[in-house]
């Protein structure tokens, strides 16, 4: 308001006469509030060039004060509602993933976390309270997730239960051998991200803790590598163009090519490897699961805590995941 204040005081009079329509509820503020301001800033360049402010002044609030109704009363463009919708979509899902990394939280964090109003993130709440995917715990008022999320996302593995049964017996066992922390991950290609879809936990209380359905960057992790560097070099530069290479830990390789020539050595070597590029302190070696064509379709990896990795174990552990991603590509109907 200190900007209204500090006007003239016929142009403020002009502004405080405007009453809101009913239609205004209808209406993005975000947006309608924009175009005000950008048509403020007209109006001021205007004013900075009137000789004779006293007699313009009138005028200047007049033609704001019709400005302002047109806004608000007439249709918004097709193009701005295409705009909010994309946004009401957008604010659904951050409110999702807040709670799904929270587990449980306040309205006031989630709008935080959100980075929407308190009020906007009620309605939502309530609408994914009626469908059924948000419950509200009557003692804390706090909102969680529901298990009819789960479900969702249970669905779309309905198409790999082939590769799930197939991983799952040589996962068992490299788990029972190393106790370390085994993983299954398949490309995303929404964002060149892997996402992990079956999982051993390590025997350690230090290890590397990982979360069914986390996506991480194909371009820093032994499984990313791994699904990469079983794809013909055609992909493989498509892919890594379409890539932010951004410095995730102390080792992370941001350069395409050097990249590149990296997974060309692990396809020959037949695994991959990382060792602090994608979090400190851990070191990852993944195998990948081809298909009847000898494509990539999935990876198998081990993880150790940096401190707990054995050097002279290495070959043990390559060759145990070697045999693992021959097993299970076999089942896959590779060779």
């Amino acid at each position: 308001m200190d900007g209204l204040l500090s006007m003239p005081q016929d142009f403020r009079n002009g502004v405080s006469k405007m009453k809101e329509p009913q239609s205004v509820s209808k209406i993005n503020h975000e947006v309608y509030t924009t175009q005000i301001l950008r048509d403020l800033h007209l109006y001021c360049c205007k004013l900075m060039k009137i000789t004779n402010l006293e007699e313009s002044l009138t005028g200047l609030c007049d033609e704001f004060r019709m400005t302002f109704h047109k806004l608000l009363n007439e249709p918004m463009p097709k193009s701005t509602q295409k705009t909010e919708n994309a946004a009401a979509v957008l604010k659904v899902f951050a409110v999702l993933e807040s709670l799904a990394e929270e587990r449980h939280a306040s309205l006031g964090e989630i709008a935080q976390k959100a980075m929407t109003s308190k009020t906007t993130a009620h309605r939502l709440l309530q609408t994914m309270a009626d469908l059924g995917y948000v419950e509200q715990e009557p003692e804390t008022e706090k909102y969680g997730l529901t298990l009819k999320l789960f479900g969702l996302g249970a669905r779309i593995l309905r198409g790999q239960e082939d590769l799930l049964r197939a991983a799952d017996q040589a996962m068992a066992r490299l788990s029972r051998a190393t106790g370390e922390a085994i993983n299954l991950g398949v490309m995303d290609d929404f964002d060149q991200r892997v996402a992990y879809i079956h999982k051993y936990d390590s025997a350690y209380s230090l290890s590397m803790q990982s979360t069914l359905g986390k996506r991480n960057p194909l371009y820093s992790t032994s499984l990313g590598k791994a699904l990469l560097a079983f794809r013909d070099d055609a992909e493989i530069r498509e892919r890594l163009s379409q890539m932010e290479m951004r410095k995730l830990a102390p080792r992370t390789i941001t350069d395409p090519d050097e990249l590149f020539a990296q997974l060309q050595q692990f396809r020959a070597q037949g695994y991959a490897e990382e060792i602090e590029e994608s979090e400190a302190g851990v070191r990852c070696m993944a195998v990948p699961l081809l298909n009847y064509a000898g494509r990539s379709v999935a990876a198998i990896s081990i993880g150790f805590p940096l401190v707990r990795f054995d050097e002279t174990r290495k070959p043990e552990y390559v060759g145990m995941l070697l045999e693992a991603g021959r097993e299970a590509s076999s089942a896959l109907g590779y060779g």
